[in-house]
């Protein structure tokens, strides 16, 4: 049955997957292995768009079908026989509830649980491939430390760079704790936070401390 959605197996390599017959995602997936795709400013799985199109609904349909999603058990899920969540074959999804899917698991021993976690653990890629794992002067924090959101660009930072720099002048200069926060706006727990060093502390700025 056509869709207006079958565009969506032209980005899929038929012929992979355990019995080779998974038509696999070929653009971004999501970090868990499921296809991501993009229509009209919105993200969805790109098995959930297959899904539909092998059923032949148009996209307003697949979004009152999503309606009904969710991770409760008798929510619905779409999805996988084949167990390979970035295949967006249609004969191999199937429409189920949470508690069908957990079934599912339990019978073909994909539930996390006992040695099945170690097993997981010791596949996963910085077990098995470390050196790929950026550490050290390799980090992108050592590398390219302009990325990192410091000061008045962190979104954790109460105060500006310049109000910081006068709350250690005014520690300095003997000012109680309740007298600098009141100077400053702040908070007196934030000052506290900024002189223990759990709020960063910048460059000192010039400054005139009251006499």
């Amino acid at each position: 049955m056509a869709s207006e959605l079958d565009w969506i197996f032209g980005w899929v390599e038929k012929g992979g997957g355990p019995n080779g017959e998974c038509w696999a995602w070929q653009r971004s997936r999501f970090p868990k292995g499921y296809g991501q795709q993009r229509i009209s400013g919105r993200t969805y799985r790109a098995h959930h768009i297959a899904f539909a199109a092998g059923c032949g609904l148009t996209k307003t349909q697949l979004d009152l079908l999503k309606l009904q999603f969710g991770n409760g058990n008798d929510d619905l899920q779409i999805g996988h026989h084949c167990d390979n969540l970035c295949c967006c074959n249609p004969e191999h999804l199937i429409l189920w509830t949470g508690r069908e899917n957990i079934a599912d698991r339990e019978t073909k021993g994909r539930t996390a649980s006992g040695e099945q976690v170690s097993l997981r653990g010791n596949r996963n890629g910085s077990r098995t491939k470390p050196e790929r794992i950026p550490r050290g002067d390799q980090h992108y924090s050592r590398t390219q430390p302009e990325r990192l959101a410091r000061g008045e660009r962190h979104g954790m930072y109460k105060g500006p760079d310049q109000m910081t720099s006068r709350v250690f002048e005014l520690r300095a200069a003997g000012w109680l704790l309740r007298e600098i926060a009141a100077d400053v706006g702040l908070s007196r727990p934030m000052v506290g936070y900024i002189l223990n060093g759990k709020a960063r502390r910048p460059a000192p700025q010039p400054l005139e401390t009251p006499s």
